[in-house]
């Protein structure tokens, strides 16, 4: 997830677990900081922690994506991202309830301190209440850090009757069996708060990702029925995402691209071992589906994009798939953007 993140956030190929670096563990400009550079307002989105992989290759440098306490010093103190959210809150369970003593597994003490303190250039907003504020308001300040009040993930890691007492999957358990966490927001929420700072943040325009990060959780774990959950808040985020350029911009000025850093458990339908068919089911129904694999795959995974700079990206598909069709390296994606905004 970190060397793809990488690929994707800089255009260079590097090693496993490397943050932003290359494979002589250099710093390499990232797609946020060069929206910095030209004056464009720059932010990241996850629906798991802020300091994880995907949302950290885009704003940090690191030598290793465990090392969540100085990626979180990074994202904090040495750059002028205007927005970060994500999971990750240290006083928060996976049920969204409060704990008796705080978990700082994803930022340090100090940096908690600080941030819920106020001592940092960003204002911290933590409930559903205040990210829903924040996507319509006519002002809204410059750095938002956006922490909702649960432990990792917004609402894969809520315990329910879907799971056994060990933790697994229940066989045959259905989306939404689990009550969903209360006093979280929803993924198109934090997008919504998101584009509306950004877009007041500066007239030379925007940069954000957003993730849809407990697929990949949830596919580890080939958990079908809360991937199809994750699966939903992401598609539901993208036509959030689409109705605000509608909106608020034009196809004529903004690119959205919609891909993925990687495949994981090789989800493929009943009857593709070993090769690959389509999956089938009927609506209401979980679809006939089976898990390969509790980790990631070199699959190809899907890009689409629409709006200015599009066809930049569909030229870049010069490799040919006997099943897929043409294709494009990971690296290619943000080359495009670098290529279309100018190279410093």
């Amino acid at each position: 997830s970190a060397a793809t993140a990488t690929a994707l956030a800089t255009g260079v190929r590097t090693y496993n677990a490397a943050i932003g670096v290359d494979a002589d563990r250099k710093p390499v400009r990232n797609l946020t900081e060069r929206a910095q550079e030209l004056g464009k307002a720059s932010g990241v989105v996850s629906s798991v922690p802020f300091t994880h992989a995907t949302p950290a290759s885009f704003v940090a440098h690191n030598e290793h994506r465990n090392n969540y306490h100085s990626i979180a010093r990074e994202m904090l103190w040495e750059h002028e991202i205007n927005v970060v959210m994500g999971g990750g809150h240290p006083w928060y369970d996976g049920d969204a309830q409060r704990r008796d003593e705080p978990v700082f597994q994803y930022l340090a003490e100090q940096e908690w301190n600080a941030l819920s303190g106020g001592e940092t250039q960003f204002e911290l907003v933590e409930t559903p209440e205040e990210f829903a504020a924040l996507a319509t308001a006519e002002t809204t300040p410059e750095h938002v850090f956006g922490m909702p009040q649960v432990a990792a993930t917004l609402q894969y890691d809520r315990s329910g009757p879907d799971r056994a007492a060990d933790g697994t999957p229940v066989a045959g358990a259905e989306p939404f069996t689990a009550p969903k966490n209360t006093g979280v927001p929803r993924l198109d929420e934090m997008a919504s708060a998101a584009l509306n700072i950004l877009d007041n943040a500066s007239e030379e325009g925007l940069f954000l990702m957003v993730e849809g990060g407990a697929i990949d959780w949830a596919s580890h774990a080939n958990e079908l029925n809360r991937q199809i959950e994750e699966q939903i808040s992401f598609n539901r985020t993208i036509e959030t995402v689409v109705d605000w350029v509608e909106r608020e911009s034009s196809w004529a000025e903004t690119l959205v691209v919609v891909t993925a850093d990687h495949e994981t458990g090789y989800l493929t339908s009943t009857d593709a071992d070993p090769g690959w068919k389509p999956i089938q089911g009927e609506k209401g129904e979980l679809p006939r589906a089976t898990w390969h694999t509790g980790g990631h795959t070199n699959a190809l995974v899907p890009v689409y994009a629409k709006g200015v700079g599009a066809t930049r990206i569909e030229q870049y598909a010069r490799h040919e798939d006997p099943v897929r069709g043409a294709y494009l390296e990971n690296i290619d994606i943000a080359e495009t953007v670098f290529d279309y905004w100018g190279r410093p």
